[in-house]
């Protein structure tokens, strides 16, 4: 709801006693009152206004100065959006409001959260269990278990097992010096040059 020209005037008139240099004179009361009743929407931006403006203005610097603090949280209800004498009143009035947008997302999400955990303890017993899959559609999502492996062996215990093995049947020289012929003849055979004979 808007505010009404006594409120607004009630909360001009408080803040020219705190703030240094602001207007006390009643003509510049009003012109202030007016200005402010512009761009102030509701109550509550009044009330947030009020205190906004103790807490952030450490001096009054014209009614500039005041609608820029307005609009770092509401849109003025009036459409006109604030004047700035230079970038980097811009530049921290932008740093501001964006500092203000993320604060005020956090107190959404957090207000969201509690009333989320407000309807789920309200919610009867077993709305509230976790959702069970059926058994069948279980079975299949899950993963092939991981392969086991082996334990490892000690080298004595592969030595062993070499051991154990059948051993083949020794050579004679004979024998060896007919594979090695044999190996040779083979190898003579061969193109070197990687066409056929």
């Amino acid at each position: 709801m808007k505010p009404s020209r006594e409120q607004v005037f009630a909360v001009v008139k408080s803040l020219s006693t705190v703030i240094p240099f602001f207007p006390t004179d009643p003509l510049a009361l009003d012109l202030i009152t007016e200005a402010v009743l512009e761009f102030v929407g509701t109550e509550e931006q009044l009330h947030w206004f009020a205190s906004a403006t103790v807490r952030n203005l450490p001096k009054y610097e014209g009614m500039p100065s005041l609608r820029r603090l307005f609009s770092t949280k509401y849109a003025p209800a009036d459409g006109i959006d604030p004047v700035f004498e230079s970038s980097e009143q811009f530049i921290a009035h932008e740093a501001l409001m964006e500092s203000n947008f993320h604060k005020r997302e956090m107190e959404e999400n957090e207000r969201r959260f509690e009333s989320y955990k407000h309807q789920a303890q309200m919610a009867p017993a077993e709305d509230r269990e976790p959702f069970q899959l059926p058994e069948s559609l279980i079975q299949r999502k899950m993963l092939p278990p991981a392969p086991v492996e082996p334990p490892k062996r000690s080298l004595a215990e592969r030595e062993a097992e070499l051991a154990a093995l059948p051993k083949s049947p020794a050579r004679t020289l004979e024998e060896n010096d007919r594979i090695a012929r044999e190996l040779e003849e083979q190898l003579r055979r061969m193109p070197t040059d990687g066409h056929k004979q």
